[in-house]
């Protein structure tokens, strides 16, 4: 679980996880709805982070 302050958005939550990908390279869904960075993000929300990829 993360912690963030009030009126959080998307952004500073990736901003938090350090993650090893650009984020350009990151989607993210929101109780099941793919949102957008500048999303605010409320108490109780279910936040997916998941890597976007391609075959080649």
């Amino acid at each position: 679980m993360v912690e963030l302050k009030a009126a959080g958005t998307v952004q500073d939550l990736l901003t938090l996880l350090t993650l090893p990908v650009s984020q350009s390279w990151i989607a993210v869904v929101i109780d099941g709805k793919i949102r957008d960075k500048r999303t605010l993000l409320k108490e109780g929300d279910e936040v997916l982070v998941m890597p976007l990829g391609g075959g080649g």
